[in-house]
């Protein structure tokens, strides 16, 4: 999934925390694993890369589907969406 670690072409960012505070995910794209001397460790960061890249999709698919819901809920209320 991720050889140099790509997140897509997209610039990510992580919805705000509850402090208001964002994490740019295109800041890990520079990260070299081909540079991470031990093999375990490599493995285990490309494996949290790629759970992060994972969690980002579903977190964007549920948000989508949440704003649907909503405006869906608002429709059937006879509001407009």
């Amino acid at each position: 999934m991720l050889g140099r670690l790509r997140i897509g072409t997209d610039r990510l960012i992580v919805q705000p925390a509850s402090d208001g505070n964002r994490m740019d995910l295109s800041l890990l794209a520079s990260i070299e694993l081909e540079t991470i001397a031990d093999p375990g460790g490599w493995a285990a960061i490309r494996g949290l890369l790629n759970l992060v890249e994972q969690l980002v999709a579903e977190n964007q698919a549920l948000r989508a589907e949440h704003q649907r819901l909503r405006d869906e809920i608002n429709r059937l209320q006879g509001q407009q969406g």
